[in-house]
C-alpha cells in the first residue's frame, strides 16, 4: 500500500456546525498492518515513510478540538519506551530551554503497559514556559507514542490514548495469544518510575517462552532524566529448567549490556555477549540446570512454600546484573509473604492466588503488580 497523507476514512456522516464535535475515524498505519479508531474533530492526517532499516513508520496529526492538535507516531515492533518517553518530552525546545525530569505514571490498557509522562519546560531563567504530556504504548508488533503541549487538556489526551488502544485491528491477526501477561509498576520512594511486563507463551514443542520488557524514566542529579530499557526472552521446559535466555539493556538508547545464554549439556551453559564494554565468551559451570522464573513451575514452587507444604525452596538462576549463576533461597515469612534471597539480597515477596503481587527489596524500589490475565 503506498504511503499517503490522507490514509484515514470517516465513519460518521453527520453534519457539523460551529465548533465540530469529535467523531470516530478509522486510521490505517504502517501500510495497513495496524488500524486504529481515533476520535477527532476531522480525519487524522497520516504520512507513512520507511525508517533507516526499511520498516514502515507512520506519523499521525490528530485534532482533538479546533484548538488542540497532538502528534502521534506508530513504529514497527517494540520501541524503547524509556528513551522514547524522555525524548518526546524534550523535542522542539527553544533556545536556552531545558526539560525537567518528568512526572511518570504507569497504567494497563488491554492488558499491556502505557507509560505516561508530564514534563515541565523551563527557560534560561528557570521559569516554567511549557508542559509536554507524552504517552508511550509498546505492543508486540507495533508501538504508538503521542505528544500534547496543552496541560489543560491532559484528561482529554489520556482518554484519547485509552480509546485508541482499546481495539486496534492487526493485519494479519496475531498468530499466538499469550497464556498470561503480568504487569508490574516500579516505584522509587513511592513515586512511579517505570514498569516490568512479562508475557508467557506455550510453544508448539511443549516448552514455555517468556518475553520480558521493562522501562524506567530515571531523574538525574544534573537535571533532566535518562530512559532505561530492558528487553529479554527466555525458554524453559515443563520442569522450569532454563533452556535459553537473551537480553538487551539500554540507557538513553545506547546498548550497555547484551547476553545470550544457552544450555549446554546437563550441567552447564554457554554465555556470550558484553557488559559495559567487557566481552563475555564463557561457560557457566552449574551443579544442575538453572531455574527459569515467571514460569508455572516456578510459581508452583513458591505457592508450595507459602502454603507450608515445603519448608523452603532452593535453586539457582541466571542474574543478568552479575552475568553469572546465583543461588536463591525462598522461605515463608507470613501467610502471604515470603523471604526471597538472591545471593545476599533479601527481598520480601507478597504472594496471592494469582502469583507474585509485590516485591520489596532493601533499597527504595518497590515492584507492584497492577495487572494479571490474558493480554493482546
Amino acid at each position: 500500500m503506498p504511503a499517503s497523507d490522507a490514509d484515514a476514512t470517516d465513519e460518521s456522516t453527520s453534519a457539523t456546525e460551529a465548533a465540530p464535535a469529535a467523531r470516530a475515524h478509522r486510521v490505517s498505519a504502517l501500510e495497513g498492518v495496524v488500524t486504529f479508531t481515533m476520535k477527532a474533530v476531522r480525519p487524522p492526517r497520516v504520512k507513512t515513510t520507511n525508517d533507516a532499516n526499511g520498516f514502515p513508520r507512520s506519523t499521525i496529526e490528530v485534532d482533538l478540538s479546533d484548538k488542540h492538535s497532538i502528534a502521534c507516531n506508530v513504529t514497527w515492533g517494540g520501541a524503547r519506551a524509556g528513551v522514547v518517553a524522555v525524548r518526546e518530552g524534550a523535542v522542539d525546545l527553544g533556545e536556552g530551554e531545558k526539560a525537567e525530569a518528568p512526572v511518570v505514571d504507569i497504567t494497563a490498557v488491554q492488558g499491556r503497559a502505557v507509560v505516561w509522562t508530564t514534563t515541565t519546560i523551563k527557560n534560561a531563567k528557570g521559569e516554567a514556559v511549557g508542559t509536554r504530556d507524552v504517552a508511550v504504548a509498546v505492543r508486540p508488533r507495533y508501538s504508538l507514542y503521542c505528544r500534547s503541549t496543552r496541560p489543560e487538556e491532559s484528561a482529554r489526551f489520556r482518554s484519547f490514548i485509552e480509546e485508541t488502544l482499546a481495539g486496534p485491528t492487526l493485519d494479519p491477526p496475531d498468530a499466538a495469544t499469550p497464556r498470561r501477561v503480568i504487569l508490574y509498576k516500579i516505584t522509587r520512594n513511592g513515586k512511579p518510575i517505570g514498569y516490568d511486563e512479562r508475557a508467557l507463551y506455550d510453544e508448539p514443542d511443549g516448552t514455555w517462552r517468556t518475553y520480558n520488557r521493562a522501562a524506567m524514566v530515571v531523574a538525574l542529579d544534573k537535571g533532566g532524566a535518562a530512559g532505561v530499557d530492558f528487553i529479554a526472552s527466555s525458554s524453559a521446559n515443563k520442569k522450569g529448567e532454563e533452556l535459553s535466555y537473551d537480553c538487551d539493556h539500554m540507557i538513553d538508547g545506547e546498548m550497555v549490556e547484551t547476553f545470550h545464554l544457552k544450555r549446554d549439556g546437563a550441567r552447564g551453559y554457554t554465555l556470550h555477549g558484553r557488559t559495559y564494554g567487557k566481552v563475555l565468551d564463557t561457560k557457566l559451570a552449574t551443579k544442575g540446570p538453572l531455574f527459569a522464573t515467571e514460569t508455572p513451575a516456578w510459581e508452583a514452587l513458591l505457592q508450595k512454600v507459602k502454603s507450608g507444604k515445603a519448608r523452603e525452596a532452593r535453586f539457582s538462576i541466571f542474574q543478568q546484573s552479575k552475568a553469572s549463576a546465583i543461588p536463591v533461597v525462598v522461605r515463608r515469612r507470613s501467610q502471604s509473604e515470603l523471604s526471597y534471597v538472591e545471593a545476599n539480597d533479601d527481598m520480601t515477596l507478597t504472594l496471592d492466588e494469582s502469583g507474585p503481587a509485590r516485591w520489596q527489596g532493601p533499597e527504595e524500589f518497590v515492584v507492584e503488580r497492577i495487572y494479571v490475565g490474558g493480554g493482546k
